[in-house]
């Protein structure tokens, strides 16, 4: 009984605290005029990472956010309760965390999903991360790639786009700019060019050609941070 008043306090800092809505202009990928699109596996990766970073390393609720056990949903004002619900309790749009990485596993022959468990067990804050980092790469290849695919139809590049800043921004911006700022620089300039010739600024210049050499560009940039150990091959 202790325990489960414990952990309901516990969920309440969470609504209060770390699950506060994200605003665009909070990250410097952020362009002006330029919603962000927030994903709902960015929505769990930011609990996963911001419990794990808790002087208290709540590893236990992280574990159970990745499995999708517990999982961030998107506020509503007219809603009372928790943020945190279990996994009967909503339709999510995507699947947990662990079951994206399952499927890559399969899919590339990577080891994300084991490396996330075995260094949640070990309390390896550095660990989780580097292992979620691979996971959102292969995401973001999948936009990259969505986004050559719907070069002549701009909402949806527009669209895409916002998400693929969400994805940097949540798995690799600050993770850069304290540990590779040189890299960090050229993914933010990369990511500028690519808006450029993906059509997105005033007026839209669209780029087809431009827009697979900067596609190419960023997925090398940002495989050269990946821990190899967890994806020997890193398809570009």
């Amino acid at each position: 009984m202790k325990y489960n008043h414990a952990r309901r306090g516990f969920q309440l800092v969470i609504v209060a605290v770390l699950l506060a809505p994200v605003t665009a202009q909070a990250h410097l990928f952020h362009f002006a005029g330029l919603q962000m699109q927030e994903t709902q596996m960015a929505r769990d990766f930011r609990v996963v990472k911001e419990l794990i970073e808790w002087r208290d390393k709540y590893f236990d609720v992280a574990t159970e956010v990745y499995r999708g056990e517990v999982r961030r949903r998107v506020p509503n004002p007219t809603e009372p309760g928790f943020l945190l619900k279990a996994r009967y309790q909503r339709t999510f749009p995507t699947p947990p965390l662990k079951n994206l990485a399952q499927q890559l596993d399969d899919r590339y022959g990577t080891a994300i999903d084991p490396w996330i468990e075995a260094r949640l067990v070990a309390r390896d804050e550095e660990g989780v991360k580097a292992g979620l980092r691979v996971l959102f790469y292969f995401h973001i290849r999948e936009v990259l790639d969505a986004l050559v695919s719907h070069e002549e139809r701009p909402p949806v590049v527009r669209q895409l786009f916002g998400v693929l800043t969400d994805y940097l921004f949540t798995a690799f911006e600050i993770h850069l700019a304290l540990t590779n700022r040189p890299t960090y620089l050229q993914v933010k300039d990369t990511l500028e060019h690519l808006r450029e010739a993906a059509g997105l600024t005033d007026p839209p210049t669209p780029r087809p050609d431009e827009v697979r050499r900067l596609r190419t560009r960023l997925l090398s940039l940002l495989a050269r941070t990946l821990d190899r150990r967890i994806a020997p091959v890193v398809p570009s």
